[in-house]
């Protein structure tokens, strides 16, 4: 279901760990999670890492009862990866311009924080398709992470997600 070391070689990223999870047991609310839970859907997240280019990504893929459950949870979910309690975080922008094909109310930002002695910059993508949310983070300390690098990854990780087989 989601994307493996081997579709994120061009970018010299090594598998760094993954986690499931039934939705609705790290602390958000609403009758989406509600009812996610209730049906006993997961979210699943896997995160890559290149050390010797001090760069990183996590996608996380959750599953709700409907898309309209989806669309509507995706922005809480967005302003909480945003907003991490206990890091001073400068948001740089918060932005609607990155196409991503397949995904549906991609919700898209450019954030700062603290890292040793200088900052990491991630940027985020959260989206929709069907009943589910797909959001993501690109993570470094050097170079930061191109939107259309970003684009083209999720992209994949889209198009692996719509020829699962149900």
């Amino acid at each position: 279901m989601l994307l493996g070391e081997s579709e994120l070689a061009s970018y010299g990223l090594a598998f760094a760990g993954e986690q499931s999870w039934t939705i609705g047991n790290r602390g958000f609310a609403g009758p989406e999670i509600e009812r996610a839970r209730e049906r006993g859907n997961l979210n699943v997240w896997r995160r890559f890492a290149n050390k010797s280019e001090k760069t990183s990504l996590w996608i996380q893929i959750g599953e709700f009862v409907s898309a309209s459950d989806a669309t509507s949870f995706a922005p809480q979910l967005f302003d909480s990866v945003l907003q991490r309690p206990g890091v001073a975080t400068e948001l740089i922008d918060v932005t609607e311009k990155v196409d991503v094909t397949g995904l549906l109310s991609t919700l898209t930002g450019d954030e700062r924080s603290p890292y040793h002695d200088g900052f990491r910059r991630t940027r985020v993508i959260v989206g929709t398709i069907d009943q589910w949310i797909i959001s993501s983070g690109f993570s470094s300390t050097n170079e930061v992470w191109s939107w259309d690098d970003i684009a083209s990854i999720v992209s994949a990780q889209v198009v692996k997600l719509g020829s699962r087989s149900v």
